[in-house]
């Protein structure tokens, strides 16, 4: 079965392929487009609109939409950004702030939320101070939890602390080894914060920072950076890119590097190589893998990987990596027993490989570095 995560870091294993291989199809051959597949994907491509992620841009089919299931950590501040309006942040930020409120810790009783600090400069929200997990009657282990509205957008920003000052910590080995650091920490998340903003899908940022999703964060390049963010095709429920660029994880070798470890966890699982190789796309060095093989939701589909700076330890030059899934289910918020009873099982992937191939070579061929962005 294709694993999603099969060619994300495999640290340790030795590289067991030549520096240079050429980008070939490997047996059995990929399909080719009969002229109705073909004329569909002419369709879909069209129209291809510039979409960020991280400091990259790429053009999409315009009838892919961002996916509400994306992540992005800045300096150890978890950031997200959604557009939203003033009565239904009013609605949902009091909705959250007396649910704090009425939480207890378990056996002790203890309040869950400490306080909720106001944001500077009167923007409309604030900062709760409460205990990082509601099933724990600990309060030493803290996190501050940012919500603000600000130009029709819904800003949530939250960093994790230590606060030893609680009685019940006045004896505690493990509060006497660490040091209060809350102060320290909402410093940090207020920088982060300022340096947020929302940002239409279509809407290309001409200054330094990183895209997220909805959003933009102004500022150099560090190497703390975490992001990820997703597009679906609209009406579809197994086709989606996927975007990661982070600066936090490094590797000694690369995706071609893994290959013995990779072909075998592939053979293993019934799945085969397309095509894989290395690509120089706008100027830069990419490392590419395209496969076939049943997906977990049980159909034949496809994964396409492309690979860039892996090695790298440059925060100017993130690690880059696009995913094309077909066939496998859209991420979606976790679902509950009931709905998760009431999905239907797919039938096949949208696309045919042929199309999926395509698609991905439509598209790829795109990605290049945001003007101004580093």
């Amino acid at each position: 079965m294709i694993n999603r995560r099969l060619f994300l870091r495999q640290a340790g294993v030795l590289a067991t392929l030549a520096n240079s291989l050429p980008l070939i199809a490997c047996s059995p051959k990929a399909s080719t487009m009969n002229p109705e597949e073909a004329a569909y994907i002419e369709r879909l491509t069209q129209r291809l609109v510039p979409r960020g992620f991280g400091r990259y841009l790429i053009d999409l089919p315009e009838s892919f939409v961002v996916n509400p299931v994306n992540s992005s950590v800045i300096e150890g501040v978890t950031v997200a950004v959604k557009p939203m309006t003033k009565v239904n942040f009013d609605v949902r930020f009091e909705a959250y702030r007396l649910k704090l409120l009425q939480t207890k810790l378990p056996r002790s009783g203890n309040p869950f939320l400490r306080s909720t600090i106001p944001l500077p400069n009167q923007t409309i929200g604030g900062i709760f101070d409460r205990t990082e997990d509601a099933t724990s009657s600990d309060r030493m282990a803290r996190t501050l939890e940012l919500w603000a509205w600000k130009d029709q957008y819904c800003v949530t920003a939250l960093i994790n602390a230590v606060d030893t000052s609680f009685p019940e910590d006045a004896a505690d080995s493990i509060a006497r080894q660490l040091t209060t650091n809350v102060p320290e920490k909402l410093d940090q998340l207020l920088r982060v914060y300022g340096r947020v903003r929302g940002r239409k899908d279509d809407e290309t940022p001409a200054d330094k920072g990183d895209c997220i999703a909805n959003g933009f964060v102004a500022g150099p390049s560090s190497d703390q950076q975490a992001i990820n963010v997703s597009y679906h095709l609209q009406g579809a429920p197994d086709i989606y890119f996927d975007f990661n660029h982070t600066t936090t994880v490094r590797e000694r070798d690369t995706l071609l590097g893994r290959s013995a470890k990779v072909e075998q966890e592939m053979q293993a699982s019934g799945t085969q190589t397309v095509r894989k190789g290395k690509r120089e796309l706008n100027g830069l060095p990419y490392e590419e893998w395209l496969m076939r093989g049943p997906t977990p939701d049980r159909v034949p589909g496809n994964m396409c990987v492309l690979h860039g700076n892996e090695a790298a330890t440059d925060p100017a030059k993130p690690f880059v990596e696009l995913h094309l899934f077909n066939g496998f289910r859209i991420p979606a918020p976790e679902r509950t027993l009931e709905e998760k009873a009431q999905l239907k099982d797919l039938e096949k992937a949208t696309l045919t490989e042929a199309q999926a191939v395509a698609l991905w070579d439509k598209v790829v061929s795109t990605l290049r570095v945001r003007p101004g962005a580093i």
